[in-house]
């Protein structure tokens, strides 16, 4: 039979080389590649080598090659990479080998699939009815989207309408929206906002009304204006608002003086740079200046009972002069000053803190006091040249309460009138003395002296019957304490320093003092 299996030719005697060799036995016609198959179960059969990417299968029972384009049905394909041709739609595939970065797919029937690019911040997506979708710009801020038939989307960005008059009671706007959920509205041309709405926030703009307006059990009638949350007509609690940028009663601070000093007032400087300052010659007076404000010019209050209330972080560029009586200076803390000066009686100034600095620099002194009765606490004071101090006083019973002289070209402390109490205070540095009284009945008491040109605390000749109590005295130039031999009847007790206590009175009282403290 062709193409059997069978014994090859050896003639017509059989050795046992010929028995055992390999090729004792052939394929009639056999070939490099060919495949032995039992053709039965009594003979053996040669299959033919196929053609180059063939494969093997079975057919009728027995094996065949046959080229892949036979192949027309697949078991699952558990691992593989696919590296024919784009998948057609109809077979389950896109119909293209690349898709468009950050793009959005888009079917097409059995055509390939189709995307448009969402890559750009703020695109939107929408049909426009004719073929695919498109994308839609972002809009201008608090604008809305809004339907428009006019254009090819049947949508465009707007502006907002402004809302209809009349009442917002809690009727829907639109469909989901109800009026507790509107936040911002145009103009209401009239109706009413009725008990419940909540808190209106205009923001720093004005609201102005020429009728009536209430708030709570109080009305105010004819042009009244509410500036940044303050109502400042009828009293409550402004009586005018200073705007250096338009948005108050006045734009600069002495017009609103002038225009209130008839009576009592209170009055709100808003924030900004004024570079004029203001007189106030009115009693019963009081300014409030928001903080970070800028005054460049020179602020005296002459009228009695007049308060400046400066907050953090003022930068009052001349001098503030308290020269009516009972006058106030109250800031809060980080207020900048170039000095104060107090001449009228019964003055008060609270720096709010250490980093409230008053600084006299080389044409004032930092705080001069003049007037009876005055107290000055809380705050730092500096001089830096003209021989001018950080502190003097010349005022009978000035109290100088927990004051830090940052620096001074001569005295930290000079007092050279009546009954001076310096007291709690820190003196980091000056030119002489930490710390001189001419002060009759003086008190110097738990203060810290550092780095004096000369002595850190001296009494000189009218400092008769003062109390030097507490103190601690360092790194002097000269003595730590010194008592001049006029300066009669004082006490020294209980201070700590590392130099000498001079008395040269020899009538004071010198008792329980550490000199060897450092």
């Amino acid at each position: 039979m062709a193409n059997s299996f069978k014994h090859s030719s050896v003639g017509t005697e059989l050795t046992q080389t010929e028995w055992e060799a390999i090729d004792g036995h052939v394929i009639e016609s056999q070939a490099i590649g060919d495949i032995l198959y039992a053709e039965s179960t009594a003979s053996l059969q040669r299959l033919g080598i196929g053609s180059t990417g063939d494969y093997l299968r079975v057919d009728n029972g027995r094996p065949d090659w046959q080229a892949t384009t036979s192949i027309t049905a697949l078991g699952t394909i558990a691992t593989g990479v696919w590296q024919g041709t784009d998948v057609g739609v109809a077979y389950g595939g896109t119909g293209v080998s690349t898709l468009t970065a950050n793009g959005v797919l888009i079917g097409n029937g059995a055509s390939a699939i189709a995307s448009v690019d969402m890559s750009t911040k703020g695109h939107v997506l929408i049909g426009d009815g004719s073929g695919n979708p498109q994308m839609l710009s972002v809009g201008t801020n608090n604008h809305v989207l809004t339907a428009d038939s006019g254009e090819t989307t049947g949508v465009k960005w707007a502006a907002p309408a402004a809302a209809a008059a009349g009442s917002l009671t809690g009727s829907t706007l639109a469909s989901g929206v109800v009026t507790t959920s509107v936040t911002t509205v145009g103009a209401l041309g009239a109706g009413s906002i009725t008990s419940g709405f909540g808190a209106i926030d205009i923001g720093s703009d004005n609201l102005t009304a020429t009728g009536t307006i209430s708030l709570g059990g109080t009305s105010f009638s004819g042009a009244v204006d509410i500036q940044g949350g303050y109502a400042n007509s009828g009293g409550a609690p402004y009586d005018g608002v200073v705007d250096v940028g338009g948005g108050g009663n006045w734009a600069t601070i002495q017009a609103g003086d002038d225009a209130l000093d008839a009576g009592d007032y209170t009055m709100l400087v808003k924030g900004g740079t004024y570079t004029a300052g203001v007189t106030v010659s009115t009693g019963e007076a009081r300014i409030v200046v928001e903080p970070g404000t800028v005054i460049q010019g020179a602020i005296v209050l002459s009228g009695d009972d007049v308060t400046l209330e400066l907050g953090a972080g003022c930068d009052v560029q001349s001098t503030v002069t308290l020269s009516g009586n009972n006058c106030s200076l109250i800031c809060q803390n980080g207020v900048d000053l170039d000095g104060i000066i107090v001449s009228g009686n019964f003055g008060y100034v609270n720096g709010g803190g250490w980093d409230t600095l008053s600084h006299g620099g080389s044409a004032n002194d930092g705080i001069s006091v003049s007037g009876t009765d005055t107290i000055v606490q809380n705050i730092s004071a500096q001089t830096s040249g003209g021989g001018y101090d950080a502190c003097e006083s010349s005022g009978e019973r000035t109290t100088f309460d927990k004051i830090k002289v940052v620096g001074a070209d001569r005295f930290g402390f000079l007092a050279s009138a009546d009954e001076v109490k310096i007291l709690n205070s820190v003196i980091a540095d000056s030119g002489s003395e930490n710390i001189f009284s001419n002060s009759t009945e003086g008190l110097i008491a738990y203060n810290y002296c550092n780095s004096a040109g000369l002595d850190g605390i001296e009494c000189d000749d009218s400092g008769d019957n003062s109390v030097i109590i507490g103190n601690t005295v360092r790194d002097q130039a000269s003595d730590s304490i010194e008592l001049s031999a006029a300066c009669e009847n004082c006490v020294v007790v209980g201070n700590r320093t590392d130099g000498a206590i001079a008395d040269n009175s020899g009538t004071s009282t010198v008792t329980g003092n550490d000199e060897t403290a450092f």
